[in-house]
Parts: C-alpha cells; structure tokens; sequence
C-alpha cells in the first residue's frame, strides 16, 4: 500500500471536519429552531428514520423541514453530539456514527440518549447527510435506568 501524499492527507483531514461539521450544526439549528438550515444539511433525496420503524422512514429535504418543524414546536431540546466516527468511503462518500443525549430546555430533566448512523455524500464540494438512522437507547420522557 502507498503511502499518503501531504496534500491527500490534508484533504482528508479537512473532509473528516467537514463532516463532523455535520452534526454539530444540526444539534445547533435543533437548539435555536431553525428546521430550515437544519433540513438544508441532508441532499434532496436524504432519508431519516428510527431504528425498528423503517417503513416509516421520512424522504426528502422538504418533507424533513415539515417534520423538524413540527419536533421544534412539541420540543424545546437541548442536544448534545459526543464520540463522532468518521469512515471514509471515497472522495464523495462517507459513513459515521455520531452519539446524542437531549436534555430539556434549561437542562432540567433528561430525554433521551442513543447514536446516529450517518451516512454522508459530498455534493458540489459541500458533505451533506445522505441519511440518518436514529438508534435510541432511551425513550423520550424516560430516564435511563427507570
């Protein structure tokens, strides 16, 4: 195996944090509402599920814009993003999991916990999530532990 250019490394470098940009961004359009900016990072053909209820998996950017709408206005969340692993694919491609705890707003009680399984295609020079599959290890309203 050949070893890696400076400049390959760099660009791979610079894709890694791009990518784990990802997250971090939509854990932030999460905490201040904005599921506009939030559905723009996902390509317009992008799929979200939940882990266990894949038939009802939501498609497209703007029907994910109509759902973190609607999430935004059941929950004032505080999302936290931890332990972001990045896998890359190809010079487009890339595959991650990304782990979450949500807090309620002002941190008063806990929600839920559990990791993302991303995966990411760069389209015109951007990295966008391509899908996300949810994996809970906690249900909404429900301590750990209880």
């Amino acid at each position: 195996m050949a070893e890696k250019s400076i400049d390959q490394l760099v660009a791979e470098m610079y894709d890694r944090e791009a990518i784990r940009e990802l997250p971090r961004l939509y854990c932030h359009y999460l905490w201040i509402q904005d599921p506009v900016k939030m559905a723009d990072l996902f390509t317009e053909d992008a799929t979200i599920c939940i882990e266990g209820m894949e038939d009802y998996a939501i498609s497209g950017r703007d029907k994910l814009a109509k759902v973190f709408r609607r999430v935004n206005a059941r929950y004032a969340s505080q999302p936290f993003i931890h332990n972001h692993i990045v896998n890359l694919e190809g010079p487009d491609r890339a595959t991650g999991y990304a782990y979450y705890e949500i807090l309620e707003q002002g941190g008063a009680a806990y929600l839920a916990a559990g990791y993302y399984r991303d995966v990411y295609r760069k389209v015109d020079g951007e990295w966008k999530f391509e899908s996300r599959k949810v994996h809970m290890s906690t249900d909404f309203d429900r301590t750990p532990g209880k």
